[in-house]
């Protein structure tokens, strides 16, 4: 038998991972994009 409760939780670390790395990556985008002057250069 599967263990429902189980198979919540890795979802669940799954994602929490995925946003953190969705975070990330918007993080390492605005520093890409944004120029000193805090403008948007796309």
């Amino acid at each position: 038998m599967p263990n429902k409760e189980y198979d919540v939780l890795v979802n669940r670390r799954i994602i929490d991972n995925v946003s953190v790395a969705l975070l990330l990556f918007d993080h390492q985008l605005r520093l890409i994009f944004i120029n000193p002057a805090g403008e948007m250069l796309l």
